[in-house]
């Protein structure tokens, strides 16, 4: 059920950097004047950069060929970001630029509504 578990490890990524990316706006935003103005447009350019970023991928990286937080990141163990795994030969992979454009979107969306 590879299908199943590729698609669980990119919704919980992609809600896991736009979360990231909304706390760092809501933040800017609070710091400066007309908050839901300043939100709305912080959102746009959050959700811009981070599409500008899935085009900017190397075939040769690690992380473009699978993206594995426990390998990213050295935590060895059992928890929510290890332990890394490696794919079967033939069975797709979670792909940064795949993480990049789908919380790009999100945040295009947020700040479209």
């Amino acid at each position: 059920m590879w299908v199943f578990r590729e698609l669980a490890r990119l919704v919980f990524q992609i809600a896991f950097a736009a979360a990231m990316a909304m706390l760092i706006a809501g933040a800017w935003a609070l710091a400066s004047g007309d908050f839901f103005d300043n939100l709305r447009i912080m959102f746009l350019l959050f959700g811009g950069l981070l599409i500008l970023l899935a085009g900017a991928g190397n075939r040769a990286s690690m992380t473009n060929q699978t993206l594995s937080w426990g390998v990213l990141s050295g935590i060895r163990g059992y928890g929510l970001l290890a332990p890394a795994f490696t794919p079967r030969p033939g069975q797709p992979t979670l792909t940064a630029s795949a993480v990049f454009v789908g919380s790009g979107v999100v945040l295009l969306v947020l700040g479209l509504i």
